[in-house]
C-alpha cells in the first residue's frame, strides 16, 4: 500500500506540474487606471489636521474619567495615553499624505510615458515571478511610451519534465523518457501560455498600446532536443 500511494503521489505531482505549465495565462494582475490615480483628491487639506489626528483628538476631548479612575488617580495616565494617540494620528496622517503625493507623482510619470517608471513598476510588482520560478527569464526594453519589447528566455530542461509518469492497471508507477513530439507539444503550449500572460500583465500594469515578445529557446548541452531559436509575437 505504501508503494502504491507513493506511485500515486508521483503521478499527481507530474500531472500538476503540467497543469501549471499550461495554465500560466489564467493568472493576471488587476488593471491599474493611472489616469484616475493621477486625479485623486488629497486625503485632507495640507496644513490642516488629518482624519487620524481628528479621530484621536475627538476621543481625547470626549474623555470623562470614571469614578474609579478618579479614585485611584488614573485619569491623568489615561489623558497622557490619549494624547499619545493624537501624536500617532499625526504621524499616520503624514504617511497618508506622503503616500498620496508619491502615488500622484508616479501616476503622472506613467501617463507621460516615463520608461523608468515602467521599469520600476515591473520590478516592484514582480508580476512574472511565478514564471521565473518555473525556470524562465525576461529582459524588458521600453521602445517608447506606447511600446514595450520583451525577450522571454526559455530553458526547456528547467521547465518541461524529462520523464513521463503514469500508473499501470495494477497501480504501479510507470516511467519513460519523454519523446520529442510530446516535449515540443508541451513546450509550444507553455510558451504560448506565457506569451499571453506577459501581454495581459503588461497591458494591465502599464498605459501602453503595443507589446512585442521575442521567445528565445536557450540551448543547453544536456538536452538533445534544443537549438537556440527565436520566435516573435506582437499584441
Amino acid at each position: 500500500m505504501e508503494a502504491l500511494q507513493q506511485a500515486q503521489l508521483e503521478v499527481e505531482a507530474f500531472q500538476n506540474r503540467l497543469e501549471i505549465l499550461l495554465s500560466v495565462h489564467k493568472e493576471c494582475s488587476e488593471p491599474i487606471n493611472w489616469k484616475i490615480l493621477s486625479q485623486q483628491a488629497p486625503p485632507f487639506e495640507k496644513g490642516q489636521p488629518g482624519p487620524n489626528e481628528q479621530a484621536a483628538r475627538k476621543k481625547l476631548e470626549a474623555y470623562e474619567p470614571g469614578f474609579f479612575e478618579k479614585l485611584f488617580h488614573r485619569d491623568s495616565d489615561r489623558k497622557k495615553q490619549l494624547q499619545k494617540e493624537v501624536e500617532k494620528g499625526k504621524a499616520l496622517d503624514v504617511d497618508l499624505y506622503d503616500e498620496w503625493e508619491a502615488t500622484k507623482e508616479v501616476a503622472e510619470r506613467f501617463l507621460a510615458g516615463d520608461p523608468k517608471a515602467y521599469k520600476m513598476a515591473i520590478e516592484t510588482m514582480a508580476p512574472f515571478d511565478d514564471i521565473v520560478d518555473l525556470g524562465s527569464g525576461f529582459d524588458f526594453h521600453f521602445v517608447d511610451q506606447d511600446v514595450v519589447e520583451v525577450t522571454f528566455h526559455v530553458e526547456p530542461q528547467e521547465v518541461i519534465p524529462k520523464t513521463v509518469k503514469l500508473l499501470t492497471k495494477t497501480g504501479r508507477l510507470s516511467q519513460r523518457k519523454m519523446g520529442k513530439t510530446m516535449f515540443y507539444a508541451y513546450y509550444q503550449d507553455y510558451v504560448c501560455s506565457c506569451v499571453i500572460r506577459v501581454a495581459r500583465d503588461l497591458f494591465a500594469l502599464l498605459p501602453i498600446r503595443t507589446v512585442v515578445i521575442h521567445t528565445c529557446l536557450v540551448q543547453n548541452e544536456s538536452t538533445e532536443f534544443c537549438n537556440k531559436k527565436v520566435q516573435s509575437f506582437m499584441a
